[in-house]
Order: structure tokens, then C-alpha cells, then sequence
């Protein structure tokens, strides 16, 4: 069940629940890359779109390259 929706890049969003964060293709329907975390409050992203931090409210994953 997804609690909270992000900007993945072009056509694609993060979608985040409470054990894991999907990075989901719009045009293709389906499932890039799944990481299993803690629920996600913030996502940053780095200047070139390539890496991305995913923020909780107890810990932060470093950057991580979908």
C-alpha cells in the first residue's frame, strides 16, 4: 500500500510505503527498482538526477542510484 508518492525522473515516481520505496515507469507500467526501507518523508536528488537520498523520520539512506 503506498502512503506517499515522489518525482522518480522523467515518466516515473517513487512510490514510498511503510517497508520499501518503488521507482515505477508510467509510460511502461511497471516496476524499475525496489529498495526496502524505513517509511519515507523527503526525497532529495542530486544535481544531476542520478542519485537520490531518501529521508525517514529516524534515519537517512545515503544516496542511492535507482
Amino acid at each position: 500500500q503506498t502512503t506517499e508518492i515522489f518525482y522518480g525522473g522523467t515518466a516515473s515516481l517513487i512510490l514510498a510505503s511503510t517497508n520499501s520505496a518503488v521507482l515505477f515507469d508510467i509510460q511502461q507500467g511497471r516496476k524499475i527498482a525496489e529498495i526496502n526501507t524505513q517509511p519515507v518523508k523527503y526525497i532529495i536528488w542530486n544535481n544531476d538526477g542520478s542519485l537520490v537520498a531518501l529521508l525517514s523520520k529516524h534515519s537517512t539512506h545515503s544516496f542511492i542510484s535507482f
